[in-house]
C-alpha cells in the first residue's frame, strides 16, 4: 500500500493489526514438565520389555521432580501426596513385573490437570484463554 501511495490506508491496516495483538505471560512449572517427561520415558521403558530397571530410575527422577515442584509451590501438598502415591504404586508394579495397565496415562493426566489449573490462574480465564 505504501508503494502505491496509500499511506492512510496502510496506517489504518497497521493500526488494526496492532490492536489485535495480545500478549499473555504464563509461567510453566519446569519440575512438573520434568515429571511428565520422566513418566513418559518410564512408560516407554516398560513397553520395551526388560527395561524395568531403567523405568525405575525414571520413576525415581519423576519423584524428585515432584518434590521440587512441591517445594516451589507449583503443586499443593494434597495433590503432591496423591501423585507420589501413584508413582510409588507404579514403581512397585514395575519392580514386580506386574501389569501397569493405564496407570501411567492416568498419572500423566493428573499432572496435566495441574497444568490446566495453573493456566486458568495465570490468565484468570477458563482454559487459560485470554479475552
Amino acid at each position: 500500500m505504501v508503494e502505491d501511495g496509500k499511506n492512510d490506508d496502510a496506517a489504518r491496516v497497521l493500526t488494526i493489526a496492532l490492536d489485535t495483538l495480545l500478549i499473555v505471560d504464563r509461567a510453566i512449572s519446569i519440575p512438573l514438565v520434568e515429571v511428565t517427561d520422566q513418566l513418559r520415558a518410564a512408560d516407554d521403558d516398560v513397553k520395551k520389555k526388560k527395561k524395568n530397571a531403567e523405568a525405575g530410575k525414571e520413576l525415581a527422577a519423576a519423584s524428585t521432580a515432584l518434590q521440587r515442584a512441591q517445594a516451589l509451590g507449583h503443586v499443593d501438598d494434597k495433590a503432591a501426596k496423591e501423585f507420589q502415591k501413584q508413582i510409588d504404586d507404579l514403581d512397585r508394579k514395575v519392580k514386580g513385573n506386574e501389569s501397569t495397565g493405564s496407570l501411567f496415562s492416568r498419572l500423566r493426566n493428573s499432572v496435566s490437570s495441574v497444568f490446566k489449573k495453573q493456566s486458568e490462574t495465570s490468565t484468570g480465564m477458563p482454559g487459560g484463554k485470554a479475552p
